[in-house]
């Protein structure tokens, strides 16, 4: 390769194509470790909103079920007095 630089540059321009070539290759490898970092957080979220979910539906049926005897027990009881009180 032929430069058009004094002898006493070259040293000085070589470590800059040097530094140059590993200030890419840092921003390259930060860039990827972002990427896995921003997958791995997705993935956390998604499986803590699944829980969530599924906890949320665990919930519900539970409620439902309450309802559900409650109701039951409403539609027994004959005193009307009784009635208010249960619904309240």
């Amino acid at each position: 390769m032929k430069t058009n630089l004094p002898d006493s540059e070259i040293p000085a321009a070589l470590e800059k194509v040097i530094d140059d070539k590993h200030q890419k290759e840092l921003e390259d490898l930060l860039l990827k470790l972002y990427e896995q970092k921003a997958m791995e957080l997705k993935e956390e979220i998604l499986a803590m909103m699944e829980e969530k979910i599924a906890k949320q539906q665990e919930v519900r049926k539970g409620a439902n079920d309450r309802k559900k005897g409650l109701d039951a027990i409403i539609s027994r009881t004959v005193d009307d007095g009784e009635v208010k009180k249960l619904e309240a």
